[in-house]
């Protein structure tokens, strides 16, 4: 019997065949592109099932909303996706998914064994204030770094309201136990290495139970620094990008186009978000740099222009996958913004944003980076009049191989206010940032992997002096907790 066909069963709740199953949920539940009013919540089954959800909200005792099910089918991989809407803004809700096999599968109310459950928080309306916060970092099983890893627990315990998973979600060119030649080709392939991550990292799959996610890719997703004009294995590796992350397709949030990716959001009066698509639309690396090369296309780069000059939020952040202030990749296919006085990169599509942000843009940017698999703070006074234009925070990795910080491009004048990578004394240096709007303010800190602050630095809303920068390091070294968390038993997992 097929799924669908479940819901047509004409069995009174109650009343089952033996052959009712209940269906497992192994690789965990996320929320996706989370708003004021809508949320799309994801799962998988083990084989072709029906998929319940009913949510609440958590401070109700009332009744629970129960949503259609929905058939999860080999063709999406068991994948399904619920998008609920008409929330209320600034609420906190709690959820939970199960699924079933065989006649009466759509009769069902309640769960035949343990659901699997999640919660996330609305953001709240455009015209409303209040405090946000956002955690983010990327680069997840790269150069044999495999989970369990810490920095996802560290990221749940700031309890943020969304986590930012900025580029490397997989590592699909690099070989694991489910493609080990780590040469994907095939939209299975793909599948495979996004069923490993979420089977074998309980600590990210708890992570993504606990708040809402905004996911956007960077190169490994597909193949080493890549680009969409020139990629023929793109659209098998977007099914699957599509298929295992809570991407807002509905045509308010992506528009008319199946396959795109950039998007914004607003969290109240104080934030915007405009995540942007790195890759897609990209021209080769290896072209020399120009008025004409572009790594967003047309018509992404007018639309994040576009909404940069329209937000009335206090606070911007641009999500990018690839840094503002670190050149990566060999000098003939630089990969990032920065050149490194090489003659590729991107710089003059960069600097085009850059000069509409100085002239056009209330609202102080931030842009948060990865890729780099270290961690950064800088600020850009473009113009030189003694106030920053813009802001870049870097953090990663998650889990990949933690590199050292590079020497930064010079370009656009970034002043370092904070790096650190490599390794330091707890081992490799993975970790994350968070975002804190409160107060009229906003701090970026970065955290390791057992949760130490190693820097936070606070801008003003009016944006009109030198943020202040509390470098942790500096302090009385590390924290208690971080100290017990070097317990004997823990040892080990310090070092991913």
């Amino acid at each position: 019997m097929q799924p669908d066909a479940y819901l047509e069963d004409g069995c009174p709740p109650g009343e089952f065949s033996e052959d009712l199953e209940p269906v497992p949920l192994d690789h965990g539940t996320v929320v996706g592109d989370v708003t004021a009013k809508t949320a799309v919540v994801w799962t998988r089954t083990d084989g072709p099932a029906l998929v319940h959800l009913t949510y609440w909200r958590a401070d109700s005792t009332g009744d629970r909303e129960r949503v259609t099910p929905l058939p999860s089918v080999e063709a999406d991989d068991c994948t399904v996706r619920f998008r609920l809407a008409d929330l209320q803004p600034d609420t906190g809700y709690e959820y939970q998914l199960w699924a079933a096999a065989g006649f009466g599968a759509g009769a069902i109310s309640e769960p035949l064994g343990e659901p699997t459950t999640g919660r996330f928080r609305t953001a709240p309306a455009p015209d409303e204030s209040g405090p946000v916060s956002l955690v983010w970092t990327g680069d997840t099983w790269g150069q044999g770094r495999a989970p369990p890893y810490q920095v996802p627990a560290q990221m749940a315990d700031r309890d943020p309201d969304c986590f930012l998973y900025l580029g490397d979600t997989i590592y699909a060119d690099h070989g694991t136990p489910a493609l080990p030649d780590g040469e994907p080709e095939t939209v299975d392939d793909y599948r495979a290495k996004y069923r490993e991550v979420r089977a074998e990292a309980p600590n990210l799959r708890e992570l993504l139970a606990s708040t809402a996610t905004v996911a956007i890719w960077d190169d490994h997703e597909v193949g080493n620094d890549w680009a969409g004009t020139e990629e023929p294995r793109l659209p098998a590796a977007r099914q699957a990008f599509l298929e295992y992350w809570p991407v807002d397709q509905h045509p308010s949030v992506t528009g008319e186009d199946e396959g795109r990716l950039y998007r914004s959001f607003q969290w109240g009066s104080e934030l915007a978000l405009f995540v942007l698509d790195s890759r897609q639309y990209r021209d080769d690396n290896t072209e020399t740099d120009g008025p004409e090369k572009t790594m967003l296309g047309d018509e992404q780069r007018e639309w994040l222009k576009e909404g940069l000059a329209e937000t009335d939020a206090t606070f911007t952040l641009v999500a990018s996958s690839v840094s503002l202030s670190s050149p990566s990749s060999a000098a003939g296919a630089r990969d990032s913004w920065a050149d490194g006085d090489a003659d590729t990169g991107f710089e003059h599509e960069l600097d085009e944003l850059l000069s509409h942000i100085c002239q056009e843009v209330d609202s102080t940017v931030v842009w948060l980076t990865g890729d780099r698999h270290f961690a950064r703070v800088a600020s850009f006074d473009i113009d030189g009049d003694g106030r920053p234009e813009l802001y870049e925070a870097l953090a990663s990795p998650m889990g990949a191989a933690p590199r050292d910080p590079g020497v930064p491009d010079t370009t656009f004048g970034p002043n370092i206010h904070y790096e650190e990578g490599g390794k330091y004394e707890y081992g490799e240096f993975y970790n994350f940032g968070e975002v804190r709007v409160e107060d009229g303010s906003l701090s970026i800190s970065i955290f390791d992997k057992v949760g130490d602050r190693r820097c936070r630095v606070t801008i003003d809303a009016d944006g009109d002096g030198w943020p202040t920068v509390e470098d942790t390091r500096t302090l009385s070294g590390p924290s208690l907790m971080g100290t017990l968390r070097r317990s004997f038993d823990d040892f080990s997992r310090l070092w991913r």
